[in-house]
């Protein structure tokens, strides 16, 4: 008999959910570097849009004006 699936862990974070398809390799850098600063994959690929959207937005904000 199969047990049941946990339900889903309902948070109050206001946060979307994004799906990303990766290569094998890049995956496995992000990997290494998860591991080596003991963070999280999530962790790494949040900071690493944040850090593009830095330095995307005054350009897409430049062409605008």
């Amino acid at each position: 008999m199969m047990s049941a699936m946990p339900a889903r862990k309902v948070t109050t974070n206001p946060a979307d959910r994004l799906t990303v398809t990766l290569d094998g390799a890049d995956r496995a850098a992000l990997e290494r570097i998860s591991k080596k600063t003991d963070r999280s994959l999530a962790w790494i690929v949040r900071e690493a849009v944040r850090q593009f959207l830095e330095r995307e937005l005054p350009k897409e904000r430049s062409k605008v004006g």
